[in-house]
């Protein structure tokens, strides 16, 4: 037993800036779903850095884990220098974007009792990104060109002006209960046949990756529409819309910038899914300025309102949008898009915010001129949702957070030092404002 101790005395372990992000499980899994997702081996117990490490041109990081094998407990403070060298050479040959802001963690893994055991698991590096804007804004285009033909079952062109896709049928909402990940991979199996599509809803993700209160929906659609989902590499989106309350009364405003292009489809097929031919909704779209250098708050422009029950036609606006430009900075002009859309339509009682988690509005004073609820509907929450966007949600009378995991409401009357925790991140009002528990590294 005391040679196997000093053998991990020199397995690698990394602590840098976020020193405190440090945990314990009996085995590494993926911790989140980005767009992309790179694992750089290791090997076990050496003293060799990383090699070949493939040459990719790298856009927004969301997080960095290194992996270990260690005992619970294990400190091995004096690692720390040759840790820091490691990590300083890691991030140069990945070339970490300027202004990146991401989680850093240092994750060991505690299920062994031999060497050969620990042999056997992962060691190693595992990065959580996405590609450049400018390309994921080129690739998202005509990606999403094909996904409307898939849903249409008919070829798009320019010319093209109108698109009849069969209505949706819900057959049956079933309540399961409590149910893990596998259980639900098995009943989608069995019973999404014959163009019978399965969409789950449930209460919350609990910290043992179970889903509370779940239960589904059985809806009979198009071939097109089914073979469309059945393509989605997530439906993330999906799970957090069904977890709002969607009425004639609704207005839905959509980020179109390049970080959130991974949702586009989903959004499409969501609306072809539940809306089409049904009763018209109200959206905007925005793209934060159709790429313009100078954005003064209010007047950045780069807005796309549509009302439609059109799968095509929304297609069409979002298109549209995408053309107009990209965004190309970080913040965005949420709120203006908000206005807008309260502006032009009338009767809304609610507004559905599909944001960037990772994009915090640059607009963010004005939501002082909005009298109506806000369902901030969290795209990339996996990594942890920004506390900032906790804290405009709590400045809107009756608004609520939507993540993957579960659904906030009554923010506002949160008190100092109430805590809330979503997924396996905590956070506690202090000062009037949330703060994380887990640091995030910025650059």
């Amino acid at each position: 037993m005391k040679a196997l101790t000093t053998i991990f005395f020199l397995i690698i372990c990394f602590s840098v800036k976020a020193e405190a992000n440090v945990s314990y499980v009996p085995y590494y899994h993926k911790s989140g779903d980005a767009p992309r997702i790179m694992r750089i081996p290791m090997p076990f117990n050496s003293d060799s850095l990383l090699r070949g490490i493939p040459r990719i041109s790298i856009g927004r990081i969301y997080q960095i884990d290194y992996v270990a094998t260690a005992p619970k407990g294990s400190g091995m403070s004096y690692q720390k220098k040759l840790n820091r060298e490691r990590w300083e050479k890691f991030k140069s040959m990945i070339s970490i974007p300027e202004g990146s802001a991401h989680y850093e963690n240092t994750i060991y893994q505690t299920r062994f009792n031999t060497r050969q055991e620990a042999e056997k698991l992962f060691h190693g590096f595992v990065l959580y990104f996405d590609s450049p804007l400018d390309a994921v804004h080129t690739a998202s285009k005509s990606s999403l060109t094909k996904l409307m033909e898939q849903i249409a079952e008919q070829t798009i062109t320019d010319r093209t002006t109108t698109v009849k896709i069969p209505k949706s049928v819900r057959n049956d909402s079933v309540y399961v209960g409590t149910i893990t990940e596998e259980r639900m991979s098995r009943m989608e199996e069995i019973l999404m046949t014959n163009n019978k599509l399965l969409d789950w809803n449930y209460d919350s993700i609990g910290v043992d990756k179970k889903y509370y209160g779940a239960y589904y929906f059985l809806t009979k659609v198009s071939a097109g529409v089914f073979a469309a989902y059945k393509a989605l590499s997530s439906t993330h989106l999906f799970r957090q819309l069904n977890k709002v309350n969607i009425t004639d009364h609704t207005l839905v405003v959509t980020d179109m910038t390049g970080s959130m292009y991974p949702y586009f489809s989903q959004l499409l097929v969501w609306h072809a899914l539940k809306m089409n031919e049904g009763k018209k909704l109200p959206y905007v779209f925005f793209n934060d300025g159709d790429n313009a250098l100078h954005k003064p708050i209010g007047q950045t422009g780069g807005l796309y309102p549509i009302e439609t029950n059109s799968t095509f036609k929304l297609y069409s606006s979002i298109q549209r949008c995408m053309k107009g430009g990209f965004g190309g900075d970080c913040p965005e002009n949420n709120m203006e898009a908000v206005i807008e859309g309260l502006d032009r339509y009338e009767g809304i009682y609610n507004v559905v915010l599909i944001c960037d988690n990772w994009a915090y509005p640059r607009d963010a004073n004005l939501i002082k001129q909005i009298d109506v609820p806000i369902d901030f509907v969290m795209c990339g929450s996996d990594f942890g949702v920004k506390p900032a966007y906790l804290d405009l949600a709590r400045r809107n009378a009756g608004g609520s957070v939507i993540t993957i995991q579960k659904s906030i409401s009554d923010i506002e009357n949160m008190e100092e030092g109430d805590a809330m925790r979503i997924g396996k991140f905590q956070y506690v009002l202090r000062r009037g404002l949330f703060t994380n528990q887990i640091e995030l590294v910025r650059y």
